[in-house]
Formats: C-alpha cells, sequence, structure tokens
C-alpha cells in the first residue's frame, strides 16, 4: 500500500498502546506509549517511548532478532524508560493502566493541537518492593504546522537506583553531544568487579549493562541537552533537554542489532559491528 500522507493519534486499549500522531508528509510525527504486561512473548518495556519524526525513527525500539542479541534487544536497558535498581522489569508484570489519552482537538487542523497520554505500571517492578509509583505522560505540543516538541514526565517512586535512559538511532550511524564536560572511557557500565558472560546463543542472558561501552561520565547539576545525529543527513536529528534532580550522567554505545539481520539468517558474528549512542541519567535514591 501507498505511504500514509497524514498521521492522527492511535489508541490500542486491549495492546497497552498509544501513538499521538501529527502532521502531513515529510513532517508526520508519532510519539509511543507501550504500556502492556509481559505474557511469555514480549520485552520487558512498560512504559517505553518510541519516537518517530522527519521520516526517521529518532527514538527506536530494537525489535527482534534470533541472534546472540535477542536478550539485550528484550532488556529493560535496551528501552527508552526508566530502569530501576539496574535490574529487568518482572518477566511475568501484569499490564499498565491507561490514566487518560487526549488525542488532539478535532477542531483544530491536524497538527496545531496538543495530545497527551499517562499511563502507570508500577507492577513492573513488583520484584523491587517498595516500587508504588511507575508512571508516565507524554505531551505532544506544536511549533507550527510542520513542527512540534515531546514533553515527557517519567515519575518513579521507590527503588535505589533510578537509571533514565534514551537509544540513538537503531538504523544508520549516529553520533551524540552532550552540553556537560564528560571524562573517561569506561570499559563498561558494569560496576567495578561485576561479571559479565558474552551471550554465545539466542538463549542466553546476560548482564544488559555490559552491552553499554566506551562510556563517558559527567555530573548532572540540574539541566542538560544532549544531541542525536546522523552524519549522513545533518539536516535531521534530535535534541533533548532534560530537567532533573542532580545526578550522574553517563554516555555511550551499544549494540544497534537491527543492521545485523533479525530473521534466522542473521550472523552472530556481525553483531559488535553496529552500535547506536546509548544515554544514561542516573539518580540515587
Amino acid at each position: 500500500c501507498a505511504p500514509r500522507d497524514r498521521t492522527v493519534s492511535t489508541i490500542l486499549p486491549a495492546f497497552g498502546h498509544v501513538a499521538l500522531g501529527r502532521g502531513h508528509g515529510p513532517d508526520q510525527m508519532q510519539a509511543h506509549l507501550h504500556f502492556s504486561g509481559a505474557y511469555g512473548h514480549a520485552h520487558y518495556d512498560a512504559l517505553g517511548l518510541l519516537l518517530w519524526a522527519k521520516g526517521r525513527e529518532m527514538l527506536p525500539d530494537l525489535g527482534y532478532t534470533w541472534t546472540q542479541m535477542r536478550y539485550w534487544t528484550a532488556s529493560t536497558l535496551a528501552h527508552n524508560l526508566v530502569v530501576v535498581n539496574r535490574q529487568d522489569q518482572d518477566a511475568d508484570a501484569i499490564g499498565g493502566s491507561l490514566l487518560f489519552y487526549f488525542p488532539g482537538d478535532t477542531r483544530r487542523p491536524n497538527g496545531l493541537s496538543i495530545c497527551a497520554v499517562e499511563a502507570e505500571a508500577p507492577l513492573a517492578y513488583r520484584s523491587v518492593g517498595d516500587v508504588d509509583l511507575y508512571r508516565r505522560t507524554l505531551v505532544t505540543v506544536p511549533v507550527s504546522a510542520r513542527d512540534a516538541y515531546v514533553v515527557d514526565v517519567f515519575r518513579v517512586r521507590g527503588g535505589r537506583t533510578h537509571d533514565w535512559t534514551l537509544n540513538g538511532s537503531a538504523d544508520e550511524d549516529a553520533t551524540a553531544t552532550c552540553s556537560l564536560p564528560l571524562q573517561g572511557s569506561r570499559a563498561s557500565l558494569l560496576d567495578p568487579g561485576e561479571p559479565w558472560a558474552e551471550p554465545r546463543t539466542q538463549g542466553e542472558r546476560s548482564n544488559a549493562y555490559g552491552f553499554v561501552r566506551e562510556v563517558a561520565r559527567g555530573d548532572l547539576p540540574g539541566a542538560m541537552t544532549v544531541g542525536f545525529a546522523a552524519p549522513a543527513d545533518a539536516s535531521r536529528g534530535l535534541l533533548t533537554h532534560l530537567f532533573a534532580p542532580p545526578g550522574e550522567v553517563w554516555l555511550g554505545r551499544s549494540p544497534s542489532v537491527r543492521r545485523m539481520g533479525v530473521g534466522t539468517a542473521a550472523d552472530g558474528r556481525t553483531a559488535y559491528d553496529y552500535w547506536m549512542p546509548k544515554l544514561v541519567v542516573r539518580r540515587q535514591g
């Protein structure tokens, strides 16, 4: 079928998924919020965010693979959300709850109305014990008929460590820049002395933080910007303005997986040939 020339907001309530949509032609945008549970064949990604804009997936979900990277693509850290206590969400997590959904004002031209959604999934971290708030709000705010920005408010209460994380492009080589001075180059985000086992088959699990490599660190005083861009097309990119309590910033790279292939013909030997920028902003409880 022909590509769509107009995007509007969509809700799939039984699936636990909302896409805030706007725009026409090359200026279509979709901000997705996923709040489904994990029912045996899923990722650990309750309240995961995906962003499509300007003909490109700006904040990706890595999708599916039959290679040794399967656990990485399913792990909580591989998604755009908050990781609590550096661990995956519960494998048997019950689905989240939709709190409100505003698809836009139909009395206004497409793209010139705000759209909003809010969902929560506190049982995603039931095993942590004290997580009683795990909630995300997304709002798309128009700047013009062509452009808009997304407001992302993520609320977490409970746990010791909160890692808010974003992926760069999984479809092409990309770079990341940060407004804060970052230092060092840790081999990975593993803690010193933390064990690591390289996965060899699709059924093997490992520590997801071992997949985030060549990491530089900085102190977050309360506000910063991070930009993701593709050198092949400098006219399109993503700029994130972050306002958060003081914490730490980690910026490195992680396997983007998608370009190595996802089907049975995918060659696991190319697992580390393709990378994407990876941002982790940490707050200690």
